[in-house]
């Protein structure tokens, strides 16, 4: 992964997000793409903290969350 930065915020501008990817995926970049300004992956803090009932749970839905932003990002 490259020109990717993964940041946390507290709570999310919809409530139903745990994470947001934002920028382009690999598969839609070209040769021209090459000078752009990093895809951003937020996690947000405030829903998984709800969800979760130990901090055992909080780690894995953090994971299960930064992953499938990743997924966006290939």
């Amino acid at each position: 992964m490259q020109n990717l930065v993964i940041v946390v915020e507290a709570e999310p501008p919809r409530p139903d997000l745990l994470g947001l990817y934002q920028g382009r995926p690999l598969t839609q970049r070209g040769v021209s793409d090459q000078f752009q300004m990093p895809d951003t992956i937020t996690i947000y803090q405030g829903p998984h903290e709800r969800m979760a009932r130990s901090y055992e749970q909080l780690v894995e839905l953090v994971k299960e969350t930064v992953w499938h932003e990743i997924a966006h990002y290939f």
